[in-house]
């Protein structure tokens, strides 16, 4: 009988190690989670920053698309009026040719 105490003792005593290595077990891995929730809240807090950040910039490439774009527009109206006052002037300056070209020989002008 003294054995099977003995044995129950040692028994009992490796159940207490093995719940205390399991305990201690459980809250490192309790620690580590808790490790992982706060750099998930930091990662969290950068990406929102990230994508502010990327928004502001989409923002300003659009308004800079649109800038551009208002600024060919009227590069393009200018270099059509440049087209037709040219057309214009030449027009202008080949009149008298046109109407000495048009006017029958011996009569003046």
């Amino acid at each position: 009988m003294l054995t099977e105490l003995k044995n129950l003792s040692q028994n009992i005593d490796l159940l207490i190690e093995i719940s205390d290595r399991n305990r201690q077990a459980h809250l490192a891995v309790k620690e580590q989670l808790e490790d992982i929730h706060l750099q998930q809240d930091a990662l969290r807090v950068h990406l929102e920053q990230v994508q502010r950040e990327r928004d502001i910039l989409s923002e300003k490439i659009v308004n800079t698309q649109v800038r551009l774009h208002s600024i060919l527009e009227k590069l393009s109206h200018i270099q059509l009026l440049d087209t037709v006052l040219d057309i214009d002037s030449s027009q202008t300056n080949d009149i008298p040719a046109m109407i000495s070209r048009d006017r029958p020989p011996g009569e003046g002008a």
